[in-house]
């Protein structure tokens, strides 16, 4: 039991920095984001976090704890796992100003929110909360409905398909038209 709180306090203090090292980045002007920066940069980054290869550590995370505390909370702990990483990319997500953007403003808050707490909250510890798969493929949903969004306004005509072989200058440029400043970021 003592490792496991002295485990807990060491991810809540590596998180806690994580997390003001972005919030200085976001208000003191820091030049380089660590994790990206803009929306469409951002999203394409969280997505990729929805391919198979990301989304083995879940179930390596459930195999390995099952034993130990269960498969439910097992399998909630490989989700809190893998959206750590994954949500790492939505610290500074940003929408386009004005009143046509106003659907995406409000399911990037909602992406933000959710995703950030999933991986980076303390619900999961300190309430019992447990996520399911469907929390994970409800943020996969988002990101998709965002993205599709932002292809109808832009007329960019990409199929959902094609998102994962963009390059990173297209998606710059994107978030440029969009008349956001984005970084790609170190990670």
């Amino acid at each position: 039991m003592k490792k496991e709180k002295g485990k807990f306090c060491k991810n809540l203090i590596v998180n806690l920095i994580k997390f003001y090292q972005c919030f200085i980045n976001k208000y003191f002007k820091k030049e380089k984001s660590e994790f990206g920066k803009g929306l469409v940069v951002c999203l394409f980054k969280f997505y990729q976090h929805f391919s198979p290869e990301y989304l083995k550590e879940i179930n390596i995370c459930k195999g390995a704890l099952s034993s130990y505390c269960g498969e439910e909370k097992a399998l909630s702990r490989g989700i809190t796992l893998w959206a750590n990483g994954a949500s790492d990319h939505l610290y500074e997500i940003e929408a386009p100003e004005g009143k046509e953007w106003d659907e995406v403003r409000e399911k990037v808050e909602i992406l933000q929110d959710s995703g950030l707490e999933m991986g980076h909250g303390i619900k999961s510890y300190v309430e019992e909360r447990l996520y399911i798969l469907e929390d994970v493929e409800s943020l996969r949903e988002i990101t998709e409905d965002i993205l599709m969004i932002v292809n109808g306004k832009l007329g960019l005509k990409f199929d959902p398909e094609q998102w994962e072989n963009l390059d990173q200058k297209i998606l710059i440029k994107i978030d440029k038209k969009l008349g956001l400043k984005p970084d790609w970021g170190e990670w």
